[in-house]
């Protein structure tokens, strides 16, 4: 679940690459522009400074190309996953786009470790048969 979901962010990345370019991430135009037509009012009052919308397109590139990749290791999966979660939670708040079905999940799979020690692996199945 995890590479999928590290695979998920790469391929919404190289997707912007492919259909538009690098100036998707560098310029922020389109995330301006998307704002001003489709955005909650919050966004629509931030498009005054669109300045503002370059840093988001340049965080958006660093998170879906770069940051994939964290989540495979597990002393930064838990980071990636916050980072990941005000991602989206900022993207509804500016835009109204909700991936909630998504980032619902990550507590239960970047937060919660179970340990194996409070499992009896001998006497697991004991109580099946």
């Amino acid at each position: 679940m995890i590479t999928y979901v590290a695979v998920l962010y790469l391929q919404a990345g190289l997707s912007k690459v492919l259909l538009g370019g690098w100036e998707w991430f560098l310029t922020g135009n389109r995330i301006w522009t998307e704002t001003i037509l489709l955005g909650t009012p919050i966004g629509k009052w931030l498009t005054q400074w669109p300045s503002i919308f370059r840093g988001m397109g340049i965080g958006t590139g660093i998170f879906e190309l770069i940051l994939p990749f964290f989540f495979f290791f597990e002393r930064t999966q838990a980071k990636v996953a916050s980072i990941a979660i005000a991602f989206h939670l900022a993207t509804f708040i500016i835009m109204g786009i909700s991936f909630w079905f998504l980032w619902a999940l990550y507590p239960a799979l970047f937060f919660y470790r179970p340990s194996l020690k409070s499992v009896d692996l001998d006497n697991s199945y004991a109580s099946i048969s």
